[in-house]
Parts: structure tokens; sequence; C-alpha cells
């Protein structure tokens, strides 16, 4: 990563809920003004939390339209990426979107509270993280 160059990174869709259901986007925030931080998304990301803000376990901690509202904030500050390929390396075959993803955007960062990703530890030239791994590797600094 050149010195110059923004910090690349996919969140995946448990840190959106996460936040949501913390009621404490604080961390969320400070990603979202660091302009050296680009946060990348795709369609696919965007179709999952779709899907994902519909399950009643999470009606008792937001409601689908101030998830909807959150997430179309986030979106505004969000690189769009149009995936092309198809990485197949994943244990769990529904994580491998967010492979793709990274190798597409060159993503420095995947940032996950999902073992079968966080196993993989990298992928290419991406870093496997949680949150706090993240903040303690790029944020600290």
């Amino acid at each position: 990563m050149a010195r110059n160059e923004p910090v690349r990174i996919i969140l995946d869709t448990n840190w959106y809920i996460s936040f949501l259901i913390t009621g404490r986007p604080v961390q969320m925030e400070e990603i979202l003004i660091d302009k050296s931080i680009e946060l990348i998304i795709s369609e696919k990301l965007i179709e999952e939390f779709q899907k994902v803000i519909t399950y009643k376990k999470f009606r008792k901690y937001f409601s689908k339209s101030r998830a909807r509202k959150y997430f179309r904030y986030i979106i505004l500050r969000c690189t769009f990426t149009d995936v092309k390929s198809s990485v197949l390396l994943c244990r769990d075959p529904k994580d491998n979107y967010l492979l793709s993803l990274a190798k597409d955007s060159s993503a420095h960062f995947l940032v996950t509270g999902d073992g079968d990703l966080k196993d993989l530890k990298h992928f290419e030239n991406t870093i496997i993280c949680t949150f706090p791994d993240f903040l303690n590797k790029y944020m600290k600094k």
C-alpha cells in the first residue's frame, strides 16, 4: 500500500448489524469521516444487508426503516465495486462473494466476525480480521 493510497476496507454485513444493535456507531463514524480510508461495497453486500435486516431476531434492536436509513447514509461514503471474479475458497460457500469483492477491489482489509473467513487470515493481498483487530492495526497508527 502506497503512503498516499487510501486503506481499502470491506466490512462484512455482520459488522454493520453489530453497529445497529449496539446503538453506538461511533467507530463507524470514525471510518466514514477518515479520508485515508476507502470503504468498499458491492451489489451483493447491499443485498445481504437488506436480507439480514428483515430477520425477526433483530426487531427488538432496530426497525427495518432505521436500518435502511443508516445503510443509505453509509453507502454515500462507499466506493462501489462491480464484482466479476468468482472465488471458491471459503468453507462456507455463501461467504465467497466477500473474497471475490476483496479480489476485484484490491481491498487491504476484509473486516468480519465470521469464523470461516477469519480462519483464512489472508486472501491474496487482503488481511482478514475482526473490527477490533483492524482498529489496532490501522486506526491506532
